[in-house]
């Protein structure tokens, strides 16, 4: 290297060393040059060696969500501050840390999508807090937005957000390990006289993601006092080098001995390693430490949550349909169908366990929330979704292709015959289109109605007429990917498809045997042939209000995947 490269001109001027002293200046500048050189190689070494270090170190997301300022219940002193302290802690151990504080339902549910979004593919350790008012009704747990209005039980899962949300989005996500922690156990906020199916407390966890532990301030059933644990939790976190299990244990004493014995912190563990959230002093925090050495873990065995209850399907009587159909004098036996369409959230729960166990159904449906029906599944996902549900829940599964249960692959559009029902099998499919119709009208209590359950369908559906302002819109998205099919519309009618999608499941009226949701919001795929494809039933978001008629027929061939494309659940008696 020159001198003049090495040094700026200016300073070799005033150092004199310009050209008469040029064999001294090379001989420095050649040392110096040494110097830099084996200077930069040693920092880079080490800062390479750092950056290895760091690798290995899994990152840590975090997302509290503290309600206190309730518009309708009684104000909660405490989450806001536990969410304070519990937030400083987490930094101190290297989270990165995001808080909702008194949030509504949506902005808790966008809180909860993001939070899932930014874990995916991380191999993140992935940290949930909820402070705040909790209720479970009918063994189902849910969390109390600030400005939620729940006058009585049955509003509780349309305005509140379910437990079932965050564990589905975690275990979604994938992260490395997860930690839920839910501060909200406390006495039953809801009007005296709200509901029978109400009861102290939360219910034990159903749904976990993998490598978890859920953490309840109180055990399932029982009450925690307001500001007493998230603060003991937080503190113990900052007790660098234990392991999660042991921070519990101190966790537990400690809230037992102040509140004189009246609370227990319950836990749901199954994580498969120790987990250490913060090194001892002088030590380093690799993802060895961050795990510390155990015997290999058991399989993971997805979660299997209960077979739907009397609540969730009806017993329809069986009958004969009416002059007025085109079905007219098909007799239908006795049979259950789904009180309302299969939802996103229900979908999910059995896709994730059907990736696992053979089913090609993985990343097939989409929804525009977890309490919407599902939609853009096929007449095949629609079948595979029921066999994994019915195996998932150690029930028969009904379809089967050469005499084997029916887990992967399509059979184009006029190939679905090749799909054959097991006689006698107990389990899941769909109903016939002479079922769905029998079950829309109302069975043997039917009134007559046009549609199900009112000759006014804005009172019973959603339709083009009345499904702008949806959460997605989904209108916009059908415009542009299906333009063809949008060609002879007018203006008018495209101006008024924008802004329209599906709504949450049970927010419009019942028919007569207590099922909703039979016309508009998805169509409904039924089991059989019908023309050149298979049938579908009751309208959607889209359709105009005649389509989503009890009487309507509608087909289309079994591979196709549309934005208001679902299904209901039926079995046999």
């Amino acid at each position: 290297m020159k001198a003049s490269e090495f040094f700026p001109k200016e300073i070799m001027e005033v150092w004199g060393m310009v050209d008469k002293n040029a064999p001294m200046l090379a001989n420095m500048a050649s040392r110096m040059t040494l110097r830099a050189g084996l200077f930069l190689a040693g920092f880079l070494a080490l800062a390479m060696s750092g950056w290895a270090e760091v690798s290995k170190k899994p990152p840590k997301e975090a997302l509290l969500i503290a309600n206190g300022k309730y518009s309708h219940f009684a104000g909660l002193a405490h989450p806001g501050a536990d969410a304070s302290k519990l937030s400083a802690a987490l930094e101190q151990l290297g989270f990165r840390v995001r808080v909702v504080r008194d949030g509504s339902r949506e902005q808790m549910l966008d809180a909860i999508s993001e939070f899932e979004r930014g874990l995916r593919n991380t191999g993140a350790i992935a940290f949930f807090h909820y402070g705040g008012h909790g209720v479970q009704v009918d063994g189902k747990n849910y969390l109390l937005p600030a400005d939620a209005d729940i006058p009585d039980e049955r509003r509780v899962a349309t305005r509140a957000v379910a437990l079932d949300e965050v564990m589905t989005a975690m275990d979604a996500a994938a992260a490395r390990a997860s930690i839920i922690v839910i501060d909200a156990c406390r006495d039953n906020p809801l009007p005296a006289g709200s509901g029978r199916n109400l009861a102290r407390g939360l219910s034990v966890v159903g749904l976990k993601p993998k490598n978890s532990i859920v953490i309840y301030a109180a055990e399932a059933g029982s009450k925690a006092l307001d500001g007493l644990f998230t603060p003991i939790l937080a503190n113990s976190l900052q007790q660098k080098g234990r392991t999660i299990n042991q921070i519990m244990i101190s966790v537990r004493s400690e809230v037992y001995a102040k509140s004189s014995g009246q609370q227990t912190p319950g836990e749901y563990n199954q994580l498969f390693e120790e987990l250490i959230l913060g090194e001892a002093e002088g030590g380093d925090l690799s993802a060895e430490k961050i795990f510390a050495a155990t015997p290999a873990p058991t399989p993971y065995v997805a979660p299997t949550p209960s077979q739907l209850s009397k609540d969730d399907m009806v017993f329809v009587e069986g009958g004969t349909l009416p002059d007025s159909s085109d079905l007219a004098g098909k007799s239908v036996k006795s049979f259950y169908i789904g009180r309302t369409e299969v939802t996103w959230l229900e979908w999910k729960r059995v896709r994730s366990w059907a990736s696992d166990h053979g089913y090609d159904i993985g990343n097939v449906g989409a929804g525009s929330g977890n309490d919407h029906p599902v939609r853009d599944v096929n007449w095949y996902d629609c079948v595979k979704y029921c066999n994994a549900r019915s195996e998932m829940e150690g029930i028969e599964p009904v379809f089967h292709v050469k005499g084997k249960v029916y887990r992967n692959g399509e059979f184009g559009e006029k190939g679905s015959q090749a799909v054959t029902q097991s006689p006698g099998a107990n389990g899941y499919r769909l109903p016939t289109e002479a079922e769905w119709e029998w079950a829309a009208r109302g069975g043997v209590e039917s009134r007559g109605y046009e549609y199900s359950g009112s000759d006014d369908l804005d009172e019973v559906g959603w339709f083009r007429g009345n499904s702008k302002g949806a959460k997605e819109d989904l209108g916009s998205v059908a415009l542009k990917e299906y333009a063809d099919g949008f060609k002879d519309w007018t203006a008018e009618q495209k101006v008024v498809t924008v802004g329209c999608g599906t709504f949450p499941l049970a927010m419009k009226g019942r028919n007569e045997l207590d099922l909703q949701d039979m016309s508009g919001n998805v169509w409904e795929w039924c089991l059989d042939l019908y023309g050149y494809g298979r049938g579908l039933r009751g309208g959607g978001w889209l359709s105009a209000a005649g389509l989503c008629a009890v009487s309507y027929r509608h087909n289309s061939t079994p591979d196709a995947r549309f934005p208001s494309g679902g299904l209901r659940l039926a079995r046999s008696q």
